[in-house]
């Protein structure tokens, strides 16, 4: 059912567009003793600006000549995206050349065992193991990047994260080797970049004129 008067080119498209990271699925056969993965998702508030949401996992398990380690957590990054494209005013046009804003968030562990350590290292113990401790952090993140419209409701695009850490709990026996969805956890600041695929649900349309919303 349609509003009366109103054209098929005259009303923009809104939806829920759904997003999976390739970058992430990469790294796997980069790093085979790193598994990650992350999706996200982000929603048309109003022409040109994004609500977004990005959500992953890491697990990481290495083995080394002096020692083992296992680092497991998730992350949650949520934010805005705001549309710069030279096309943003066309409301058939769904490309986007952004910036954007995110506060992130992770919950992880790391133990490390089978540890080879020289006599008297650490006085008259040896321990060979340290054992899982459950951490988290706080960062902030500046994003740019691309998104086009490969066909109807099929998105590609990248992006570069600038992060900033805010807060983090450590291990006082040693650093997080990758904090999941931040990077190196002895580092202050971080670059990122996802390069991912993505589907938009059309869930309705609005009008151009006065914002009457109508069936996809």
């Amino acid at each position: 059912m349609l509003i009366t008067g109103a054209a098929q080119d005259e009303a923009r498209i809104k939806g829920l567009r759904l997003g999976f990271d390739l970058t992430r699925t990469a790294l796997q056969y980069l790093e085979p003793k790193r598994e990650a993965f992350e999706i996200s998702a982000d929603f048309e508030l109003k022409q040109n600006f994004y609500l977004t949401a990005e959500f992953g996992q890491q697990a990481i398990n290495w083995e080394f000549n002096t020692y083992d380690y296992s680092s497991v957590g998730k992350y949650l990054r949520l934010g805005i995206d705001n549309n710069f494209s030279k096309n943003k005013k066309d409301i058939n046009a769904y490309e986007m050349v952004f910036g954007g804003l995110r506060y992130g968030f992770s919950n992880y562990s790391h133990r490390a065992s089978n540890m080879v350590i020289p006599i008297n290292y650490w006085g008259t113990e040896i321990p060979n193991s340290i054992q899982e401790m459950q951490m988290s952090a706080h960062w902030v993140e500046v994003v740019a990047g691309i998104r086009g419209e490969l066909f109807k409701n099929f998105f590609m695009g990248w992006s570069f994260h600038a992060k900033l850490m805010l807060w983090q709990k450590k291990d006082p026996l040693m650093y997080t080797y990758n904090i999941p969805g931040y990077g190196r956890g002895n580092k202050k600041s971080q670059l990122g970049f996802n390069y991912s695929l993505y589907y938009r649900i059309p869930l309705y349309k609005v009008k151009k004129d006065d914002g009457a919303v109508k069936e996809p």
